[in-house]
């Protein structure tokens, strides 16, 4: 369906037509790999399925890519997060009996014998109707019943258990394990580096230099750790790590707080931090502020970024802002 790597448009996963490197052949094999999990998504996005366990090594963007098919494809759906009791699912269930469910981190929830009752009845057929009765029977109370239609997406870093419950499930959705190489993990990196960070949005906090530094940083220390690459590590972490200690608010190099990440404790500092005098750091805010203004847009967007990036008040931004305005203007009727 022409669909590009994880959904950005940036052409992860085609080939040049210049001799491919190993990242262009890692993003092609990625691609064809994760094009299952997309058909997986739209199967029970479009009803040709009624389930779908995803699970796999963490940090690979599971989540994302079951997210954006359904954004692509234009499906709205119901996203559930974390803990979810077995009365809880129902609820969620009985208020969009004809929604498409994703439901992230849930590998406890499929170890609840009740949960897995509720889940045989939501994603088991009856016949030729497309209606699943799903019943939740209570002590001297009538049941509740909900005549459900719709789909469930489920995902987790943990396996479906072997028991009969457990198999009866397997038998009623497509259940696939992704684990991908750190060679495709890596590529996918470098190649989201080159768009710059975030990478949704318009706005760039850390430009794509930048976020190749970093970027090969994590890879390189995650090689000699002997851990697997995890895209949080780069995305969540390491580039914010980077984002503070550039604008001046940590006492630690940004490598060796991606460091501490990487080995989950707080160790002797390896690399020399940049300590800005109160002049660096006003030099710095006014280039972080000339450039939030050459792009130019609305002011209170203008204030709010300069917020998130300096850590100022909006009302530093305003006053600041017409001082350089000052200074600029001086120095260019200065030019002779």
């Amino acid at each position: 369906m022409g669909e590009t790597l994880f959904g950005y448009d940036e052409g992860f996963g085609k080939v040049p037509k210049q001799q491919p490197s190993e990242d262009d052949a890692a993003l092609v094999d990625l691609n064809e790999r994760m094009a299952q999990i997309r058909d997986r998504v739209r199967g029970v996005a479009l009803r040709h399925r009624t389930g779908f366990y995803l699970h796999g090594r963490a940090g690979t963007s599971k989540t994302h890519t079951v997210r954006s098919t359904l954004e692509t494809l234009g499906v709205d759906h119901v996203y559930s997060a974390g803990h979810v009791t077995p009365l809880g699912l129902y609820e969620l269930l009985n208020e969009r009996p004809d929604g498409i469910f994703v439901l992230d981190d849930v590998g406890e929830l499929f170890r609840d014998r009740v949960a897995r009752q509720i889940l045989l009845a939501a994603l088991g057929k009856q016949g030729t109707s497309k209606v699943r009765e799903v019943t939740y029977r209570r002590v001297n109370r009538p049941p509740l019943v909900i005549p459900f239609t719709g789909g469930v997406i489920a995902i987790s870093n943990l396996e479906l258990h072997t028991g009969p419950v457990a198999d009866a499930l397997k038998s009623r959705l497509d259940n696939l394990r992704f684990n991908p190489t750190d060679s495709e993990i890596a590529a996918l990196l470098r190649g989201l580096a080159k768009v710059g960070w975030p990478v949704h949005g318009e706005e760039r906090l850390v430009q794509p230099a930048d976020c190749a530094e970093v970027t090969e940083f994590v890879i390189e220390q995650s090689r000699k750790i002997g851990c697997r690459l995890d895209m949080r590590t780069v995305l969540d972490k390491g580039l914010p790590d980077f984002l503070q200690y550039r604008n001046g608010q940590t006492e630690t190099h940004w490598k060796d707080l991606i460091l501490s990440t990487l080995h989950g404790t707080v160790e002797m500092a390896k690399y020399a931090p940049k300590h800005l005098s109160k002049k660096e750091k006003m030099e710095a805010d006014k280039n972080v502020l000339r450039e939030i203004f050459s792009r130019g847009g609305a002011r209170k967007r203008m204030a709010e970024e300069f917020k998130k990036r300096t850590g100022w008040a909006e009302s530093t931004f305003f006053r600041r802002l017409g001082k350089i305005r000052g200074e600029d203007d001086g120095e260019a009727a200065a030019v002779p």
